[in-house]
């Protein structure tokens, strides 16, 4: 075979992106043990996806020998890289090796986050973030991104790449030292063998991660701290997304930025729900080239102990430390850089000295419910991770200077910890699930449940903080400061546990449903992001045609869907002035029930009271049933009911931007035929109860009055007989004074 090309024939598609699944392999692509950089005299080379890119284009690579003109060709492109380490790779977006579609990596969101990506489509959007050089210098010859187009394939569909390197941070007064965002420099795209995906849909397919490759460079870099900027398009309407740095136990802080086309404007891009908290994020780059590889990817020390040599072992966290004290990068890991470590990155550090006994994670305070603790903080160190989803003011994510308490929680219900009115400070207070109390301190990131920074009318920015309990589980209480504050008060602890179920005694002779049909069987929608189900209401009508002239009932039974754990939620009835679609500004709350929210699907639920809720309505006045479900971070929570229903369902979100009840038929195709299922227990008619017969037996006895004694000192409805918002002796005389024996 005579060659006939030249590598003029070649340069024509220098810089095209590579395609690289080719259908049944080239044969001499497998096994092929010259390199792809090298002359040699059998065809091909020792990089299959290598082999098989030249070979598409030129045959006698193949088939006759790897001569000169195949290494020229290979050197142009991205996937005949020579496998090498990166001198800096900025953090990983892998959480679940091997777990995603037919064995492929997963890059699930991470616990906290919601964003699958951020936007870097050329035209509109570029990103940036950091990195340092230490001594020596480096001499680059490529990098890698990370990016994907929702609904591709696992064929790359990028077209182009645009790369720049900033002295100092864009929009802050950086220049541009190398590149711009309008060349072109893409050597190729390749699947990364990784998916996007949420933590509960591992195997889904629409995100496949693409790897976006530069080579053949010659940049050469003076020790500092620099900034990457990139961009990229792709064939898709899609983005192009960048994921951002993940992990399948925290959620991980960075400082990458943002510039929009539109506005000209840099900006520091944030994570998390609509509805808080938010915060900045990084973006995976690796770099490769020679020079001394960063101490942050090189170094194999503890980030937690002091050491002599630069750097340490957790990428993410040394980047983010020597991007702020590049010393600790340079020359030495000493103890300010561990303790930047604890602060930055919340990594686990218990000193030791004379600090609070629980001063550590490791020594906290055993306590019970109806426990009040003084404390003194102003000794104490920070030794717990960064919390972020505290939702402080001011980007301020650390608890400063914290105090620890264990809980062991027997049962499933409420526990409640307060400094509420009790500090002399800005208090946070959080929370960790340690299971059976065997743990280790630096997993507590991941264990993370609950934060309080400013509980509801509390003073002075003392914290309140309230979270249900898993039986038989041990929690640590975590107390704090804001903005580095400290000092004493007391801390309180209480436990309530959970609403028990309730059945409808006396369901009445005329029980009024929502349906015809008093099956479960479908479960309703519900505002979900990031595997979490967020906060949601639903309400059913009922108008004067249906009750009568008046209803009389006690008992109100639903259908509800939780496949997570235990929650809390009130049932509320309310007449609707105007009738139509519920308003909440317009509805005037009849009675409310709280209710305890089990898991199971397909459930029937009920909440009762003692004495009877009488409606007379007078059109168009109707009444209205509604529920509120709190957010469901284990699962989804959400109504349950049937395809049949007298009446729309109506649903409200503020999470997902419908903060007033509309018709769920209108929210989205497939949801028509999802109902709620409701249904009052109760008489036509409304019989006005004896006074002081709070059993409804007819007559007022014993029974009564034990009824009210186990409601005395507090505001209980039904034992209050004069409505005066509590129960005492004047209750007592009236109950007295019915006495019927």
């Amino acid at each position: 075979m005579t060659r006939t090309g030249s590598l003029l024939v070649c340069a024509a598609i220098v810089g095209a992106t590579s395609s690289l699944a080719a259908a049944g392999g080239t044969p001499a692509c497998d096994g092929a043990s010259g390199g792809c950089r090298e002359v040699h005299p059998t065809p091909g080379c020792n990089i299959p996806t290598c082999c098989e890119s030249v070979c598409a284009f030129e045959a006698f690579c193949c088939d006759v020998s790897w001569d000169q003109i195949c290494v020229d060709f290979a050197k142009t492109l991205f996937e005949c890289e020579p496998p090498s380490t990166a001198l800096w790779d900025n953090g990983p977006i892998v959480t679940n090796p091997g777990a995603g579609a037919n064995g492929a990596d997963a890059s699930a969101i991470s616990p906290g986050g919601t964003l699958f990506g951020g936007n870097f489509n050329r035209p509109s959007f570029r990103r940036a973030d950091d990195f340092v050089v230490p001594a020596g210098g480096w001499q680059i010859t490529g990098f890698e991104f990370d990016g994907y187009q929702t609904g591709s394939s696992t064929e790359s569909t990028f077209t182009a790449l645009s790369v720049a390197i900033w002295s100092g941070i864009p929009g802050e007064g950086g220049t541009v030292i190398w590149g711009d965002m309008n060349t072109n420099v893409l050597s190729g795209s390749t699947f990364a063998n990784i998916y996007r995906v949420t933590a509960t849909t591992l195997t889904n397919t629409q995100r496949p991660v693409m790897r976006l490759g530069v080579s053949g460079l010659n940049i050469k870099l003076a020790p500092g701290t620099y900034w990457i900027e990139f961009a990229a398009t792709g064939s898709l309407a899609s983005g192009p997304w960048v994921p951002p740095v993940s992990s399948p136990t925290s959620w991980p802080i960075g400082n990458s930025r943002l510039f929009t086309v539109a506005t000209s404007v840099w900006s520091v891009p944030v994570d998390g729900p609509a509805a808080g908290p938010t915060q900045p994020y990084d973006l995976p780059f690796r770099i490769f080239g020679s020079g001394s590889s960063s101490p942050c990817v090189t170094s194999t020390e503890s980030c937690t102990v002091a050491h002599a040599s630069p750097g340490c072992s957790n990428s993410a966290c040394c980047s983010t430390v020597c991007a702020t004290f590049p010393e600790c990068c340079s020359i030495s890991w000493d103890s300010g850089c561990v303790t930047a470590a604890s602060e930055l990155c919340g990594l686990y550090v218990c000193p030791s000295g004379s600090f609070p006994a629980n001063n550590c994670p490791t020594g906290a305070i055993l306590v019970v419910s109806g426990q009040s603790i003084p404390f003194d903080s102003t000794t104490a160190t920070t030794v717990g991770p960064l919390q972020p989803q505290c939702g402080s003011t001011g980007g301020d994510s650390q608890i400063w200077k914290d105090l620890w308490y264990r809980f062991d929680a027997t049962a499933i219900g409420r526990l409640t910890a307060s400094t509420c009115d009790s500090a002399t400070f800005d208090t946070k207070i959080a929370a960790y699930d340690i299971g059976s109390g065997t743990y280790d301190p630096t997993t507590l990131s991941s264990r993370f449940i609950a934060c309080n920074e400013d509980g509801a009318d509390c003073v002075k920015g003392t914290s309140k903080l309230s979270f249900i309990t898993s039986a038989n589980t041990s929690y640590l209480v975590r107390l704090g400061g804001f903005d580095g504050e400290s000092g004493t008060g007391t801390i309180s602890f209480a436990f309530e546990p959970a609403i028990a179920p309730q059945t409808c005694a006396t369901p009445g002779a005329n029980p009024i449903a929502t349906s015809p049909d008093s099956s479960v069987a479908t479960g309703g929608i519900a505002c979900a992001a990031g595997g979490v189900t967020r906060a949601n209401s639903y309400a059913k009508v009922f108008n004067a045609s249906q009750l009568g002239a008046a209803y009389s009932f006690n008992c109100v039974k639903f259908g509800f869907d939780n496949s997570g754990p235990y929650l809390e939620g009130l049932v509320r009835v309310s007449i609707d002035p105007t009738g139509g679609t519920p308003s909440v500004a317009e509805l005037q709350t009849v009675a409310e029930f709280p209710v305890g929210l089990y898991n199971g699907n397909d459930q029937f639920l009920s909440v009762t009271r003692a004495e009877p809720i009488c409606v007379e309505l007078v059109p168009p006045q109707t009444l209205v049933v509604s529920i509120d479900i709190p957010a469901q971070t284990a699962g989804f929570a959400t109504f349950a009911g049937g395809t049949t229903s007298t009446s729309p369902t109506y649903y409200r979100s503020e999470a997902c931007g419908q903060p007033d009840f509309v018709d769920l038929a209108t929210v989205g195709a497939g949801f028509p035929n999802n109902h709620w299922y409701v249904q009052l227990s109760g008489d036509i008619g409304c019989t006005d109860p004896i006074l002081g017969d709070l059993n409804l037996d007819g007559v007022v006895n014993g029974a009564d009055l034990s009824i009210l004694l186990a409601a005395w000192g507090t505001a209980d409805p039904v034992a209050d007989l004069n409505d005066d918002g509590i129960v005492n002796g004047t209750d007592l005389a009236i109950l007295l004074g019915a006495w019927t024996g």
